[in-house]
């Protein structure tokens, strides 16, 4: 069976909207709205999240940019109610949930490229794809970093 062109489009405007909907109510964007807590040692650990937060939002911004051009008009997700549970609950703790998300915002780019691997919207979704997948690894830096620190050697005996 043959793809029609309009098949196409509509499955990457799908995949798009997934995207949006993965980056714009991620955990990062979350946690950088609520603040999560971290000691004295690990200060700079918020302010890297700070920044991969900023670097998210852009990528938003230009899958919003992309929604936009394409004329679709997307169901724009709120974030999820366990969320609100992650409250006063330290980095460390979070960081295996904020990980784990992030690989699913790493996925839903890959299938927004997959899906709209022959049209103009594929280079920019490949430049978001690009910036999550840092994200992701500068994520697993930090948590490697805060394990290591004797705080949280400390929390998990």
């Amino acid at each position: 069976m043959n793809t029609t062109s309009a098949d196409r489009r509509s499955a990457c405007d799908e995949a798009i909207e997934d995207l949006l909907n993965a980056l714009g109510p991620s955990l990062l964007q979350y946690l950088d709205e609520a603040g999560a807590w971290t000691d004295l040692e690990h200060a700079d650990a918020q302010a890297t999240l700070d920044r991969l937060a900023v670097g998210q939002r852009a990528s938003f911004e230009e899958v919003a940019g992309l929604v936009t051009r394409r004329h679709v008009l997307p169901e724009l997700e709120t974030y999820p109610s366990e969320f609100g549970s992650y409250h006063y609950l330290a980095l460390d703790f979070l960081m295996t949930r904020l990980i784990a998300n992030q690989i699913g915002v790493v996925a839903a780019a890959d299938a927004a490229i997959a899906a709209c691997a022959r049209t103009q919207a594929l280079r920019i979704i490949e430049r978001v794809r690009e910036r999550e997948a840092e994200c992701l690894a500068e994520l697993r830096k930090l948590i490697d970093r805060l394990r290591e620190s004797p705080v949280s050697r400390e929390r998990r005996k």
